[in-house]
């Protein structure tokens, strides 16, 4: 397992707990306090989602090394990783 799926699935967690919580507070009370923290809670963690993804693509991008090949024609060729396609 990969350091970035423990926050993945922490928030992932958070946000079953938080449709739990709605559900609950839906059913037993109607649109109560409980149902808007349930609500809260899985905006929360969708807004949690959404940053640590854009933060795990961020650090992929900048870890990426590209390769600029100059061609004796004048073209330029760029490789990600040092691979060119086939």
């Amino acid at each position: 397992m990969n350091g970035y799926a423990i926050p993945f699935q922490a928030l992932f967690v958070v946000q079953l707990l938080g449709t739990l919580v709605f559900a609950a507070g839906l059913v037993l009370g109607g649109l109560t306090t409980v149902t808007i923290v349930g609500g809260v809670l899985i905006l929360l963690s969708i807004i949690g989602l959404a940053a640590a993804a854009l933060e795990i693509e961020t650090e992929v991008e900048a870890e990426a090394e590209t390769t600029t090949t100059e061609h004796a024609d004048g073209s330029r060729t760029r490789r990600l990783f040092g691979r060119g396609s086939k």
